[in-house]
Parts: structure tokens; sequence; C-alpha cells
């Protein structure tokens, strides 16, 4: 018995550093998340042909892009991604899935009048990663495209107003980060 348990301890750890020799981190930020006056910070563990993300960002969503005039919105939330590469590093095509939980404030701009609501946001992305370095560290640059279903994401009504809102919603974005 004392030699099971010392042999399935020792796979533990052979299997262990394995993964440990296999895994690598990396930081990611989205550039136009502080040019809207916000943040965009993502983590990254890569393992073989997988990549997994936790983030937290936040931004002042510009008219153009919510469409509904007279209204700001200002959203923060946190994500977290599940991406398949085609390459072990993860550099190259590679698709995923995306989910986020995000608080938003939508606000009347001619009253100043505000209504907060969290929703949920599932669905897919697409993107390639550049790295500017032949062994996968160092700095690196990701366009992505996520297409996703917006659950609690109703019309508001302000003031009068409608704030029309979408229950799909299409993300494109550049990622610029750092692999170690």
């Amino acid at each position: 018995m004392r030699n099971t348990v010392a042999l399935v301890l020792l796979l533990a750890l052979l299997g262990h550093t394995s993964i440990a020799r296999a895994a690598s981190g990396d930081v990611e930020l989205d550039p136009f998340g502080y040019l809207a006056d916000g943040h965009s910070m993502h983590l990254g563990l890569r393992l073989r042909h997988q990549r997994f993300d936790l983030g937290n960002f936040a931004a002042a969503v510009p008219e153009v892009f919510h469409g509904n005039e007279g209204f700001s919105l200002y959203m923060s939330g946190l994500g977290v991604k599940y991406d398949l590469c085609l390459r072990e590093d993860c550099n190259g095509a590679f698709a995923g899935l995306a989910a986020g939980l995000v608080h938003t404030w939508i606000t009347l701009d001619a009253t100043d009048e505000t209504v907060e609501r969290r929703q949920l946001g599932v669905g897919v992305r697409v993107g390639y990663r550049y790295s500017f370095a032949k062994d996968g560290r160092g700095l690196f640059v990701v366009p992505w495209v996520s297409v996703s279903y917006n659950w609690f994401s109703d019309d508001v009504a302000i003031g009068g107003k409608k704030f029309e809102d979408q229950k799909i919603g299409i993300f494109p974005t550049v990622h610029v980060g750092w692999a170690f």
C-alpha cells in the first residue's frame, strides 16, 4: 500500500512538472480601453494548444458604437476566455469561447439620470496572435473579433427617452501583450 501511494505521488509530481514546463503566461492590454476613459488588462495561461484568459475592463462606449443619440454608456466588467490555437505556442490563428459579466451605467445626457444594470455576455471569438520573437516570448499583438449574445440587455427608458440595447454584440479589437 505504501508503494502504491508513493508511486501515485511520484506520478502526480512528474505530471505537474511536465505541465509546468509546457505552460507559460502572458499579460495583454487593450489600448482602446484606455483611450475610452477606461482600462483593459488580461492575464493569460497557455498550455500547449490552449489559452485561458481572465480579464478586467472598463470603457466609456462612444455613441457611434451604442447608436443611441443623447445617451452616454459606461461599462465595467470581468471576462474569461478559452481559446484553441493552431500552434502549440498559441501564435497564429485561434478560435475560442468568451464570457463576461458587465456592469453598465446608461445616462440620459440632457438630465444626467442614470440607470445601472448587470449583463452577461457569452459568445465566440476568432483572432490571430503575432509574436515579434521566434520563441513566442516577449512582445505580441492580437487582433480579434467576438460575437456574443447578451442576457439582461432589454431597452431602458429614462426621462421619456428610450435607450435601445442590442442582444447580439460584435466586438473587434487589438490587444498588445507580453509573453513570459
